[in-house]
């Protein structure tokens, strides 16, 4: 917050301020724009007790100067529900080129609640073109930050929803009627069980095509009529065999 405000001589000879103004318009004027609350934005929350107590109006005067300040001489937005008023030639007075001016409107604009007020600022700095370019990089980055910190979780959660799950004795019972193949499912469970629900060196990913594999082995014996030999069969690559 500003310990002082410049108010432009220009002011007291606007055609606008001339033609329109009341004395108590100017009055009110002059403090929205140098009141405690205001900032490099010309965006900021004031409440309407809060204009009550530092000007000494009641809150009937508060609530006509705002209406007519909004609907009248269209000087201000003002936001009822996140009492926010938006002066809106304040950058005509109080914008310039600096860089560190641009920074701390950046940093307000993040500040701002109301969603009609923000794009209205965001409006003015493309119109006037105050560091286009800065202002859409910065945006710009700061999304691609999010998405990608919302990408990375996102990957998270599929990874650990991925997560292989063995099955019991009862799901591979239950999946083996609905294909209606011949697989003894104890004994499907037995023989991975020992294996630590590996296929290979690799984690077993879904157990249900690992059962799919059983049924495509068995009927290459079938059509090939290979015997089985002794010693350890391995069930995910050589012929199944129902017993």
């Amino acid at each position: 917050m500003a310990i002082f405000r410049k108010i432009n001589i220009d002011f007291w000879e606007d055609c606008k301020v001339v033609d329109e103004f009341t004395p108590e318009d100017r009055y009110f004027m002059l403090y929205l724009m140098t009141n405690p609350h205001t900032n490099q934005t010309g965006c900021y929350e004031l409440t309407p007790r809060q204009m009550e107590f530092e000007t000494g109006y009641n809150r009937d005067t508060i609530l006509k100067l705002i209406k007519r300040f909004s609907e009248n001489l269209n000087i201000i937005l003002y936001d009822e529900n996140t009492k926010e008023v938006l002066i809106k030639n304040w950058h005509k007075y109080n914008w310039t080129s600096s860089p560190k001016i641009m920074t701390c409107i950046l940093k307000e604009i993040e500040s701002i609640k109301s969603t009609e007020l923000r794009y209205c600022i965001d409006s003015l700095l493309i119109q006037y073109g105050y560091s286009t370019d800065t202002v859409c990089i910065q945006k710009r980055n700061k999304n691609k930050n999010k998405n990608k910190n919302k990408n990375k979780e996102e990957e998270k959660d599929i990874k650990e929803n991925k997560k292989f799950i063995k099955p019991t004795i009862e799901e591979i019972k239950k999946y083996c009627l609905e294909r209606k193949n011949s697989i003894n499912p104890s004994q499907f469970f037995d023989y991975y069980e020992s294996k630590g629900w590996l296929i290979g060196k690799n984690q077993m990913k879904d157990w249900k095509a690992a059962i799919r594999t059983w049924e495509q082995n068995k009927n290459k014996y079938n059509n090939n009529t290979k015997i089985e030999q002794e010693g350890e069969f391995d069930y995910d690559n050589t012929p199944y065999r129902a017993f």
